[in-house]
């Protein structure tokens, strides 16, 4: 799997591999190469694997401390490679969009679990139940005791929905 990268026209992929064959001629290990960069070693290790793209900037940056230049990091590839590549590049951000959809249809689930509207008036209602437990009641919007107690007890609702979906 390649990282696209369009650059004045032209297309070119970056291979994991050559960033992994790079990282090997200077002895490095994922550790210490992750480290120069200021990134997990398992980013690095998705990134040699494919599994993860860098994006342009971070191939400059891996391109740096591995002294070569960027475009030495990059694969030339033939036609088909490039249309397979484009095609599961197309993939990837659809299924990447799909699940930021789905992210926020979650969270706005969670919100209505919640009891409210939006997650702005969620932020708000989770204000005031902050200043009443600090003894900050002087608010005229404030809520009572009861009130907060049922906000309570639906926002940890809505906590429980988003650990079982993931969001948490």
């Amino acid at each position: 799997m390649y990282t696209k990268i369009e650059r004045s026209g032209l297309i070119m992929y970056v291979s994991g591999e050559k960033i992994k064959e790079y990282r090997k001629q200077l002895g490095l290990t994922q550790v210490q190469l992750a480290k120069r960069l200021g990134i997990t070693q398992g980013t690095l290790a998705l990134y040699e694997t494919g599994k993860r793209h860098p994006k342009i900037e971070t191939v400059k940056r891996i391109a740096d401390a591995l002294c070569v230049r960027w475009t030495d990091l990059c694969e030339e590839v033939d036609e088909h490679t490039q249309d397979v590549a484009t095609i599961e590049y197309t993939a990837k951000l659809k299924e990447d969009e799909e699940k930021e959809k789905a992210k926020y249809e979650r969270m706005q689930n969670a919100v209505k679990i919640a009891g409210y509207d939006s997650l702005e008036e969620a932020m708000i209602g989770i204000s005031k139940i902050y200043k009443l437990l600090a003894g900050n009641c002087e608010d005229e919007n404030s809520i009572d005791k009861e009130e907060m107690q049922k906000r309570i007890k639906d926002i940890l609702k809505a906590v429980d929905y988003l650990e079982k979906f993931g969001d948490m």
